[in-house]
């Protein structure tokens, strides 16, 4: 009698969370190829482009941070649209740089889950850092005089 009231009380008690769990949403993943940072410079022109071939709208933010000193920090917040583009135009200073950053969908309908980025800004990280140089490129040392 015992063990059949213990299992009548189980079933009882399980039955609540199974309807928990059934009621709330399975999160849907995203596709780290929809959403693409790169940059590219010419001299100290440097242009940011976030490629957004999803169907969401998305608000990305990065920080563009030079790996030398003194340390030089660029960042810009933007909205982009479904299946376009997204470009930041900043002048910079030169050095090696590095780009984080990350993109979410604006409705919300994919809460946590419905991120781009790289690790320390999204989670999870789809992406590594960008890496780019800012400037001319030093061309060796030239002998002068002989």
């Amino acid at each position: 009698m015992k063990m059949m009231t213990r299992a009548a009380l189980f079933s009882m008690a399980t039955v609540p969370l199974l309807a928990v769990g059934l009621a709330m949403p399975a999160a849907a993943e995203v596709v780290p190829t929809e959403v693409n940072l790169s940059a590219t410079s010419v001299r100290n022109a440097v242009t940011i482009k976030i490629d957004n071939t999803s169907n969401h709208w998305i608000q990305c933010t990065w920080l563009a941070k030079r790996d030398t000193t003194p340390e030089y920090v660029y960042s810009y917040y933007m909205n982009i649209q479904p299946k376009s583009v997204g470009t930041t135009d900043r002048e910079m200073a030169n050095g090696d740089y590095h780009v984080m950053w990350k993109c979410e969908i604006a409705e919300g309908e994919l809460g946590a889950h419905g991120q781009w980025g790289t690790q320390g800004m999204a989670l999870p990280s789809t992406h590594e850092e960008y890496a780019f140089e800012v400037g001319a490129r030093a061309a060796g040392s030239l002998p002068f005089g002989s």
